[in-house]
C-alpha cells in the first residue's frame, strides 16, 4: 500500500474477494482475478503492514483473512 490512501483497482477486487471469502487461498485469488500470485503475495504483505487485512491461522490449517475498520472505509469511498 502506497503512503496516502489510494487503492488501485487490482488492490480494490482483492480487498473485496477477501470480504467475500476469508479463507480464498492465494492461487485461487490469482485465478479470479488473472493477476500473478507473487503481486498477491506482495498486496497481501502491503495490506497487512498498512493494518487493512488480519489473518488467522496457520500456514497448514489455511488462513482466515478479515478486512479490518480502515479496509472497510477505503471500498466505502469506492
Amino acid at each position: 500500500m502506497r503512503k496516502k490512501d489510494y487503492l488501485n483497482d487490482t488492490e480494490k477486487k482483492l480487498l473485496i474477494l477477501i470480504r467475500e471469502h476469508p479463507s480464498v487461498s492465494i492461487d485461487q485469488m490469482s485465478k479470479l482475478l488473472y493477476v500473478h500470485r507473487n503481486l498477491i503475495t506482495r498486496y497481501l504483505k502491503r495490506f497487512k503492514e498498512s493494518a487493512l487485512i488480519e489473518t488467522h491461522g496457520s500456514k497448514k490449517e489455511g488462513y482466515c483473512r478479515k478486512l479490518t475498520n480502515k479496509a472497510c472505509n477505503l471500498l466505502t469511498k469506492v
